[in-house]
């Protein structure tokens, strides 16, 4: 029976397959679960819902990565595997860093907005956009680009790497609504 159970027969690297996915599934539940709780408690809104979203995606990857690795570890057969996969990334990562620069500058813009928080979700903002100056309500702020809801409905949506390069005016209601519309 221990010989069926080994990480070295296929029976038994199945085995703790299926037992790391679904420690991966009930970490990653568990993970949503408790930052659902802390938004849902926070009295104060001192808790922004999308930092908590994004660290909830993050922790998950993290799991699951982690999860990954550690499996790689105790399957013997999988040990040189990870080596040459891990020697494989490495030089991919390199080029697909090059090739994406753009989008890893919108990224990691994202991640620098939703963590220092110039602007929240609600706030109204006055930009420079290609059409001139515009005046918009902050709807959503993603990893890679934060949209704006003009007062006649437009949707402005600029890369988070352009948004962290300029200059914006924080506006408050009562002002906005009686400036001129651009």
């Amino acid at each position: 029976m221990m010989q069926f159970l080994s990480p070295d027969r296929i029976s038994g690297a199945l085995l703790l397959a299926a037992f790391f996915i679904a420690q991966g599934l009930i970490l990653s539940w568990l993970v949503r679960k408790v930052l659902q709780a802390v938004l849902r408690h926070d009295q104060t809104a001192r808790v922004d819902e999308i930092t908590l979203s994004f660290l909830s995606h993050l922790a998950v990857l993290l799991i699951w990565v982690l999860l990954a690795t550690s499996y790689a570890h105790v399957i013997p057969a999988l040990n040189k595997l990870g080596t040459a996969l891990l020697a494989g990334v490495s030089l991919a990562s390199v080029i697909v860093g090059f090739a994406a620069q753009a989008t890893l500058g919108n990224l990691v813009s994202g991640i620098s907005l939703v963590l220092y928080k110039p602007f929240r979700r609600g706030d109204r903002l006055q930009i420079k956009a290609p059409t001139g100056l515009e005046v918009g309500e902050v709807e959503d702020i993603s990893l890679g680009y934060t949209i704006l809801r003009t007062d006649d409905q437009r949707q402005i949506i600029i890369a988070n790497s352009t948004m962290a390069q300029q200059t914006m005016i924080k506006l408050s209601q009562a002002s906005s609504e009686s400036s001129p519309k651009t």
